[in-house]
């Protein structure tokens, strides 16, 4: 028993001992409970115990997996699983008074004045037009400054375009959404979208296979095929085709902007009146009339995104850093590859210089050297007013402001840039307007042509020509409203050759009449032969033999010349005619000419 077996260990030796006593130790105090006798009903219990405790795990793991697969459900139908990398386009947007940028890390930079812009935070995509301002994140969703009700809403956006007056997107599945504008919003029936551009109530659509959609006010791209990128302004649209040339279409007043020696360009940036290409080696091209401003965009080298609005030209080159050019007006962009000089000196602008003054007859164009570190300049004129800020050394207006004899004072200021401590300057100068007169070109290239109406006169057009008079052998002049007179036969003397005279006249007083210029042309109208009916009475036909007469097409003859010409059977068959002097005028439906005879002699 247990003192028994007590007493035999504390009789052993001390080394006995020792290796007992890790042997006493191992052993569990709970196996040894287990292992003492225990009553039936005690190891029943505890075995219900343990498997009432596998059952409870079972239970929770099975409702934690139920959840995990309902969670997933309502991501996968919410859309949480899309997700959109950062984009190689539509990184950098530009409105009228702001521009936006996504950084590398995926966050938005604003700069300017830009309405909600504490909404656009982080992104992959935005876009813009005037105040208009759109994000996509990297989850497909859309943050909108002006539609965000409608766009909330909005799954699975891969690509997004904001206009003037609507926002447009592309799904994952190359559908397109649109919020806005319902005239530029007709794109539901659109299907494997790639991209989406947007405009003034104008949305083109490119799909996978390289086609274009066109919604709203898209009249421009009615026979354009072939595109790979579109920008639009409200004034212009630049579309590069792909072969990296580029076209433009003027959308409204301005002059027509030539790209046609363009190539290897990616995309295009147009605002009010420029046009900007980023080639592919990070270049930049332009047409504008701004030279200055030509010239600031086209030095800047290396860049990866262009964007424009208006009066304003953003980019950001491969190292991130940002070039603007044009109104900087709510410090839309800083050129932070520039430095302004702080210690500027605080003195004034040099004057205008050599200001001279051109006349045409349409325009009075004044222009004066360059003015060193002047952003703009200034033309007032007495009597007239101030004309609109410019930059460039020049400026024109239409000549009728003036007055022919009399004198004006015309006064140019010279204006710094907004940062500069520069004062401005001006210079005043006197100048007599003496009205343009220009004699119009003499009338050219006379010719005549004749038909049933009658015989045509024409001569090339004079440019500024309101009217000409034309004679005919020193006859009255007649008066011509556009450079062709038809003469009919009653003005005409014979056949054969005729004097033509012509002088061109304008209503404006800036020109003078012309000389008069002068030919020599035929008349010779065409010939046609006719046969000849006789008829006695009022309906009896008389047998004449068939005979003809050679006619010619405009001209008037008597019945006794008809007669006359048809062998003059009228006296061959003791007849009279019944109206010698009455006349036919033959033209060239004519088919058949009838004579009517008296009854004949007895």
């Amino acid at each position: 028993d247990a003192a028994q077996e007590t007493k035999v260990i504390t009789q052993q030796p001390l080394s006995s001992v020792a290796q007992a006593e890790p042997q006493e130790k191992t052993v569990d105090p709970e196996e040894e409970e287990v292992q003492e006798e225990e009553p039936v009903s005690h190891r029943k219990a505890t075995v219900r115990t343990d498997g009432g405790k596998k059952k409870n795990t079972l239970i929770i793991l099975g409702v934690i997996a139920l959840l995990i697969i309902a969670a997933a459900a309502f991501l996968l139908l919410m859309g949480g699983f899309h997700s959109v990398a950062l984009s190689k386009e539509n990184r950098l947007a530009a409105g009228d008074t702001w521009t936006m940028y996504v950084e590398q890390n995926g966050k938005i930079t604003v700069r300017g004045e830009l309405e909600g812009a504490s909404s656009f935070s982080e992104g992959v995509q935005v876009s813009g037009y005037g105040s208009h301002a759109a994000a996509l994140s990297d989850k497909g969703k859309v943050t909108d400054n002006r539609f965000s009700s409608e766009v909330s809403s909005w799954n699975k956006v891969d690509y997004i375009a904001a206009g003037k007056n609507h926002i447009v997107a592309v799904t994952d599945e190359g559908k397109v959404l649109c919020a806005g504008s319902e005239e530029a919003c007709q794109v539901s029936s659109w299907n494997n979208i790639e991209k989406v551009y947007a405009g003034n109530e104008t949305t083109v659509g490119i799909t996978n296979d390289g086609q274009i959609k066109v919604a709203g006010n898209g009249e421009f791209l009615s026979s354009v095929t072939g595109i790979s990128d579109i920008s639009m302004s409200d004034n212009l649209a630049a579309y590069v085709r792909s072969d990296g040339t580029v076209a433009v279409s003027m959308l409204g007043s301005g002059n027509v902007l030539d790209t046609s020696s363009w190539v290897d360009v990616r995309n295009t940036a147009v605002g009010s009146d420029y046009v900007i290409g980023l080639t592919t080696d990070g270049s930049i091209l332009c047409e504008s009339a701004d030279e200055e401003f030509k010239a600031e965009v086209t030095g800047w080298k290396n860049i990866r995104y262009l964007a424009a609005s208006d009066r304003t030209a953003v980019a950001i080159d491969r190292s991130g850093n940002m070039h603007g050019a044009g109104d900087n007006s709510c410090n839309q962009y800083e050129n932070q590859n520039k430095k302004d000089d702080e210690n500027q000196e605080d003195e004034q602008l040099e004057a205008p210089k050599n200001i001279t003054v051109t006349e045409s007859t349409a325009n009075v164009v004044i222009k004066w050297d360059t003015v060193e570190n002047a952003d703009s300049y200034v033309v007032s004129i007495s009597d007239i007013g101030e004309l609109p800020e410019t930059k460039n050394n020049q400026a024109s207006l239409s000549a009728s402001s003036f007055t022919d004899g009399e004198t004006y004072s015309i006064t140019i200021t010279a204006k710094p840039k907004s940062s500069s401590k520069a004062k401005e300057s001006s210079t005043t100068m006197e100048y007599t307007y003496a009205a343009k007169k220009v004699q119009l070109t003499t009338p050219t290239g006379i010719t005549a042509s004749t038909d049933a109406k009658g015989w045509t006169i024409q001569w090339g057009a004079v440019d500024h020509a309101d009217y000409y008079e034309i004679s005919l052998d020193g006859s009255q002049p007649q008066r011509a409203n556009t450079n062709s007179y038809i003469y009919d036969t009653s003005q005409i003397i014979s056949v054969g050759n005729h004097t033509i005279t012509i002088k061109a006249f304008s209503v404006n007083s800036t020109y003078t009449e012309s000389e008069e210029g002068s030919g020599v042309v035929q008349y010779e109208p065409q010939l046609k032969t006719i046969p000849v009916m006789y008829i006695q009475g009022e309906s009896t036909y008389v047998d004449s033999g068939n005979p003809t007469v050679d006619v010619y097409v405009g001209m008037d003859y008597t019945y006794q010349d008809l007669d006359s010409m048809a062998g003059g059977f009228a006296a061959a068959s003791q007849r009279t005619l019944q109206d010698p002097t009455g006349t036919v005028h033959i033209n060239d439906t004519t088919t058949s000419i009838q004579i009517y005879l008296n009854e004949q002699e007895s």
